[in-house]
């Protein structure tokens, strides 16, 4: 239940988000090559009352944690700017605000949220990279077989300029 809840929140979110009617899911296959992969699958959406202005990722990664509860979001650290540059390789000056949480025993539990508001043009790059964490992820995963159905339940989501990676629940 707290699934379904997690994702009618994160489709909620992505509706909000919309800013001209068309909505991007999307999702990495954990078995394709994430280079090779052309896995955008395309939604329509309505848009939301609220002005693109209003929704900051901070507030999309709140509604997140309300909507697991206390008990199921187990991201309470949170990722440094250096990381999501140095190991994640975001282009930080191309990205307006964000938000980025994981766990803090991460290679026990590998919940983790990242949200972010990008420039014109980088929402692709910036899927590009979290699909590539996201197969390492898979593969650490298949090593340590703990997790494996959170982690293959993870959703990666473009809308206009926000994008969201979302492991958790």
């Amino acid at each position: 239940m707290k699934k379904l809840t997690l994702i009618f929140t994160a489709l909620v979110l992505i509706a909000a988000l919309a800013a001209c009617g068309g909505s991007k899911n999307v999702l990495l296959d954990p078995t394709q090559d994430p280079k090779t992969s052309d896995t955008a699958a395309s939604d329509t959406a309505t848009p939301d009352d609220k002005p693109d202005s209003e929704l900051t990722p901070a507030a999309v990664e709140k509604a997140i944690a309300d909507a697991l509860g206390s008990d199921s979001y187990l991201c309470d650290t949170d990722i440094e700017e250096s990381r999501l540059q140095n190991s994640y390789g975001f282009d930080m000056t191309k990205i307006k605000a964000y938000v980025a949480k994981q766990n803090a025993i991460s290679a026990v539990n590998l919940d983790t949220v990242i949200i972010l508001k990008v420039e014109d043009g980088y929402a692709d790059t910036a899927v590009d990279i979290l699909n590539s964490s996201y197969a390492q992820t898979v593969s650490y995963i298949r090593q340590y077989a703990f997790g494996v159905g959170k982690v293959l339940n993870a959703r990666i989501y473009k809308e206009g300029n926000y994008v969201m990676y979302i492991l958790a629940g």
